[in-house]
């Protein structure tokens, strides 16, 4: 029996698909760390998850669309000009990440937000006055 690459390649990316799906859907909470460039599998495994955090190094391959939105919202000093930026930017465009994440955002512990932002807030100055 001879396989042909279609047949190899619909096999591979039903394998990766629902790998995603498990991950995604997983009752137990993931949290993937991003670092350097994030693309092909690396995304395909973390994406998906919980919590997805990422460093200033991080590059993911495909987010670039959406750069100028994460620099306008997430430079904020606190959770809650993070999330009041969030809301204008879904009131002015309807993006549908934007509404997303602000879903996921009001699901979750806000002090939990506020323990992730500023430990993230102080490992990226820690980074800067080590270099």
């Amino acid at each position: 029996m001879q396989v042909t690459l279609t047949s190899e390649c619909k096999e591979l990316y039903q394998k990766i698909y629902s790998l995603a799906y498990v991950i995604g859907t997983y009752s137990k909470p993931q949290v993937a760390l991003l670092y350097g460039i994030t693309m092909g599998g690396g995304a395909a495994i973390s994406i998906p998850g919980t919590f997805r955090v990422a460093t200033e190094k991080t590059f993911v391959l495909f987010v670039l669309c959406r750069i100028e939105t994460l620099n306008k919202c997430f430079c904020h000093e606190t959770v809650e000009e993070i999330i009041d930026s969030l809301e204008s930017e879904a009131g002015k465009t309807a993006d549908a990440w934007c509404i997303s994440t602000l879903k996921r955002l009001r699901e979750v512990s806000p002090l939990s937000l506020k323990v992730s932002l500023r430990s993230i807030r102080e490992g990226d100055f820690k980074l800067l006055t080590s270099a």
